[in-house]
């Protein structure tokens, strides 16, 4: 059987993703992961804990770096991506980008630290997005940097409008975007 902490971090995961995070209350996590009003608080002195440590669990579980970093030239981690983030939109199971999802839920008057926990986890993915448009990852320039947040700006932007509109066309639009500012980037 899992442990305490994960069996609740599982049970969050699954109630804040699919329900909202003002959606859920901590009896119901409680309930469905079967465990004691005490010993969730022990792990998690609060529903704003609870749910920073979602998103880190969120963040850790994340395979995109991984599949994209393979990629050998910056067009194929470019094709990469689109092709992670399609996997990602039709698994049958998309439901939002977890991190914007709890974004539109939370107020920043009252939730700054959640806002600083998804303000950090996407700081990572864009200096990632820098790395992988540098051609040396150790010394990245204006201009790769610029082309890096283009492309998370892309690709964030075709998520949301495949989930309004249920159709890849988006992320198809993104991906031929996105390479069109790499062979302008090329040519500069």
């Amino acid at each position: 059987m899992k442990k305490v902490r994960e069996r609740i971090l599982d049970t969050a995961h699954e109630l804040f993703y699919n329900q909202g995070y003002r959606n859920t209350g901590i009896n119901q996590i409680i309930e469905e992961a079967e465990v004691a009003k005490a010993s969730l608080y022990q792990h998690f002195p609060s529903k704003e804990d609870l749910c920073i440590s979602y998103l880190e669990y969120r963040a850790s579980r994340s395979t995109f770096r991984e599949a994209v970093g393979t990629a050998r030239t910056r067009e194929e981690a470019i094709i990469k991506s689109y092709e992670y983030i399609t996997d990602f939109l039709t698994n049958g199971h998309f439901r939002g980008c977890a991190f914007q999802n709890i974004v539109s839920e939370v107020r920043p008057q009252d939730d700054a630290r959640i806002l600083a926990e998804v303000k950090r986890v996407k700081s990572s993915l864009r200096a990632f997005y820098h790395r992988m448009m540098a051609e040396d990852p150790e010394n990245i320039t204006p201009q790769e940097k610029q082309l890096g947040d283009q492309l998370l700006v892309l690709s964030e932007g075709a998520i949301i409008s495949y989930q309004i509109h249920q159709e890849l066309w988006p992320v198809e639009a993104a991906c031929a975007a996105s390479l069109a500012l790499l062979k302008k980037e090329n040519k500069g």
